[in-house]
């Protein structure tokens, strides 16, 4: 709840209403809200500024997809007020995710709960989930938290298939989010190493390369960015397939 003190407010025909915050939350805004009034109005190049949009296809598509489902449901559906106020519900489940990753760590419920609430206390975590903040981070933070939590669960039991899909499917929808997210497989390839050195034999390894280059070709698909060959890291590319296939290959061996 902190989350809404000290935001900006407007009036708006004599009723105080909060407003999108951060100059990000309004290109997102821009797209979800158009995406929303109709799904085949989404864009990936905007004509009015001449520009690329760099962020990838995934977040603002299922906000606003999300949102025209909700309008057929209820016609009178204020999706700004929707958008403006989603950001603290965000928040509780990033805060679910971090207990889980504490509790796979097996932290002492001491430092647990000290854990958590100096998490939830941060200033970062206020801004992340600020009313009106509509930015694609708070989402970052949901995908690092789950990888981290994904890992740590199939590190703990590498013959466990299972495991070894889900951390890999968290791994490739974080590209959803961000391009830059690609940098989360870091931590796999760590873990890797170490168990390389230790002479441990992997035997669910299948389990976890298959499906990530499987899901990630799958949501490259609709980026015209990877439809048009484009390689380059700023834009959801053939580049981020190619870090992936990198990563299978390392792992494979």
């Amino acid at each position: 709840m902190l989350a809404y003190l000290g935001i900006p407010m407007t009036e708006i025909d004599g009723v105080r209403q909060h407003i999108f915050w951060c100059n990000d939350s309004f290109f997102h805004a821009a797209r979800i809200v158009q995406t929303a009034e109709n799904p085949a109005n989404f864009y990936e190049y905007d004509i009015q500024s001449n520009t690329y949009i760099v962020w990838p296809w995934g977040y603002d598509w299922f906000l606003g997809t999300s949102l025209y489902l909700l309008k057929i449901i209820k016609p009178d559906l204020n999706i700004q007020a929707m958008l403006v106020n989603m950001p603290p519900f965000i928040g509780f489940l990033n805060v679910f995710l971090f207990i889980g990753l504490l509790r796979q760590l097996k932290l002492n419920p001491l430092f647990l709960m000290m854990s958590l609430i100096i998490f939830c206390a941060s200033p970062l975590t206020q801004l992340l989930h600020l009313v009106g903040r509509i930015d694609h981070h708070m989402f970052e933070l949901s995908f690092v938290f789950a990888t981290l939590w994904s890992g740590a669960a199939w590190f703990e039991n590498m013959n466990s298939k299972r495991n070894a899909v889900i951390h890999a499917l968290v791994l490739a929808c974080s590209h959803l989010i961000n391009y830059s997210l690609f940098i989360l497989q870091l931590p796999t390839l760590v873990m890797m190493f170490v168990l390389w050195v230790q002479g441990k034999k992997v035997d669910s390894v299948k389990w976890f390369y298959i499906p990530l280059l499987a899901t990630l070709l799958i949501i490259l698909l609709p980026s015209s960015y990877f439809r048009e060959f484009w390689f380059d890291y700023r834009f959801f590319s053939w580049f981020h397939l190619y870090i992936a296939i990198c990563v299978s290959c390392i792992v494979i061996y």
